[in-house]
């Protein structure tokens, strides 16, 4: 038995010896650049960077819509009196003693209507006057007229 494992030590001792690698040579010169490779999966996003200057001002933009409407003002002063108005119309009224009247040259006739008889008198209107029934010199009835300035 001693034999065994003497031969048995000396196996041991010749394989162990077989393990030991002699040291690597040096690195030779480094070879051509090859072919570029394919592209990879793309990474993690990245950490936030620091915020940049600021930029110019921008094109002035469009009008807004209109506002409400506002409060009313303080009251005003008193104006100046104004210029005096035009003369207004002037009306005349004519009553005449007799059937037929007229108005002035620079009048005309606004209204006519006659007077004093109960029986229809029919009224006639001439050029600046006017006349009830047939004769213009007649008493019974009367002709009233409204003249106005021409």
């Amino acid at each position: 038995m001693t034999k065994i494992f003497l031969a048995l030590a000396c196996a041991t001792a010749l394989v162990l010896s077989g393990c030991s690698k002699p040291p690597p040579p040096p690195p030779g010169p480094p070879g051509a650049k090859g072919d570029r490779g394919e592209t990879g999966a793309k990474g993690d996003k990245g950490d936030k960077g620091d915020p940049g200057q600021k930029g110019d001002p921008g094109a002035k933009g469009d009008a807004g819509p209109k506002g409400d409407k506002g409060d009313p003002g303080p009251k005003g002063d008193k104006g100046d009196p104004g210029a005096p108005g035009a003369a207004g119309a002037a009306f005349r009224v004519v009553t005449a003693n007799s059937a037929s009247a007229n108005c002035n040259g620079d009048e005309i006739v606004i209204s006519a209507i006659c007077t004093g008889s109960p029986n229809f008198t029919p009224l006639k209107l001439s050029g600046n006057g006017a006349q009830c029934g047939d004769d213009a010199n007649a008493t019974s009835v009367q002709v009233r007229l409204v003249c106005g300035k021409r």
